[in-house]
């Protein structure tokens, strides 16, 4: 029971899953990393910021917009990665979300970006969002997850069009929180479209 009297729900409301605290969190964090990309050296690409999605690695993020949709889970803010692959990765999951919002190119979203930077930046460009998509690389984003989950040692493993769900209480004042979601592409596959 809680002070209130009421019972806390393992299950909230929405269905989205369990979560550690029986209130909705304030901010949901969508954090994915880009999709298979090229490799150096392959068809003249030199420079890392050039490289492009593959035609597995397009299919792949338009399965997770795809299956964001069917788990209404449409972000408000959207802060990408400028690289190539990172700004692709971003406009095909909104394509298939069937989402105009709007794509912030963030350089601090770069390799190499840190967690307190990203957290930084969330605080300063999304923290009026419920939910907000970050798109960007490993192992930087495995390294925020960790650090959300309360473990600044931890690196998660994001794959090629992975997705991390962590739900934050209380943005801005204790970034840490549940890990609700962590998809790799076959399971955002199975939960997208056929058609």
């Amino acid at each position: 029971m809680t002070g209130s009297g009421k019972k806390p729900r393992a299950v909230p409301e929405d269905g989205h899953g369990p979560r550690c605290f029986a209130s909705k969190p304030g901010m949901e964090l969508l954090i994915l990393r880009h999709g298979r990309a090229v490799e150096l050296g392959t068809e003249g690409i030199t420079r890392d910021e050039d490289r492009f999605l593959t035609s597995e690695g397009e299919v792949e993020v338009a399965a997770v917009g795809h299956a964001l949709r069917r788990a209404d889970a449409v972000p408000e803010r959207v802060l990408s990665s400028p690289l190539l692959r990172a700004r692709q990765t971003t406009e095909r999951v909104l394509g298939a979300l069937g989402s105009d919002a709007p794509i912030e190119l963030r350089p601090e979203l770069k390799p190499g970006a840190t967690p307190m930077g990203i957290m930084a930046l969330i605080a300063s460009h999304g923290r009026d969002a419920k939910r907000v998509l970050i798109v960007g690389h490993q192992p930087d984003l495995g390294r925020f997850v960790g650090t959300l989950l309360g473990q600044e040692r931890l690196d998660i493993r994001i794959a090629p069009g992975g997705l991390a769900r962590v739900d934050i209480e209380n943005p801005g004042r204790a970034w840490v929180g549940p890990l609700i979601w962590l998809w790799d592409r076959v399971c955002a596959t199975g939960f997208g479209d056929t058609a």
